[in-house]
C-alpha cells in the first residue's frame, strides 16, 4: 500500500497539473464536508493517498452535475480498488459549447409556446412556492413548481422534450 502522505500545500502541487481548479480552500471545503478526512499534524492537516483519490473522485463528480451528498455516498461505498477503477474510466463526452447554446435557445424557443401564464403561475405571497424535483438522469434534472396545476399543459411538455430529443 502507498503510505505517501501530504500537507496541504503539497497535496495542491500534487493535483495542480490534472486538476489546476482545486485549491486549499477547495480541499478544505471537501475535507468539511467529510469526504476526505485528513489527519492532524501540529497547526495543519496531513493527507494521505486515499484522500488524495478521494478528492479527485469527488471533483471529477461534481464536474459532471452530481450532488455533494450523493458523492459522499458513493465514495463511502467504495474501495480503494474501485475509486482507482472509476478513475481509470475515460469521462463522458461533453457536448461542445454551441451545442449546449443550440439545445438552451431551443429550449427557450419550445416553452415560449407553451401557456403557462395564468392565475395558478403567479406566486401566491401567503403561501412559499414548493418544488419537485425529477431526476431524468445523471445531473440532469426537471424542477416543477407543486403550485403550478400542470396536467393541461404537460403534452406541450413533452412533446417540447420529445423534440429536444430528436435534436
Amino acid at each position: 500500500m502507498d503510505s505517501a502522505t501530504y500537507n496541504l500545500d503539497e497535496l495542491v502541487s500534487k493535483l495542480e497539473p490534472d486538476w489546476p481548479s482545486v485549491s486549499k480552500r477547495t480541499i478544505h471545503f471537501y475535507a468539511s464536508k467529510g469526504v476526505i478526512k485528513g489527519r492532524r499534524r501540529g497547526r495543519g492537516a496531513e493527507y494521505n493517498e486515499l484522500d488524495r483519490l478521494r478528492l479527485v473522485s469527488a471533483v471529477r463528480m461534481r464536474s459532471l452535475g452530481q450532488k455533494l451528498e450523493n458523492i459522499v455516498r458513493r465514495l463511502d461505498s467504495m474501495d480503494r480498488e474501485a475509486i482507482e477503477k472509476y478513475l481509470r474510466e475515460p469521462l463522458p463526452a461533453l457536448p461542445p459549447r454551441d451545442q449546449v447554446r443550440s439545445i438552451r435557445s431551443y429550449i427557450r424557443s419550445e416553452l415560449k409556446h407553451l401557456d403557462l401564464s395564468d392565475e395558478r403561475a403567479t406566486l401566491d405571497e401567503s403561501r412559499p412556492a414548493t418544488w419537485s424535483r425529477i431526476p431524468l438522469g445523471d445531473g440532469v434534472e426537471l424542477a416543477l413548481r407543486t403550485d403550478v396545476a400542470l396536467s393541461e399543459r404537460l403534452p406541450g411538455l413533452i412533446a417540447a422534450l420529445q423534440n429536444l430529443a430528436k435534436h
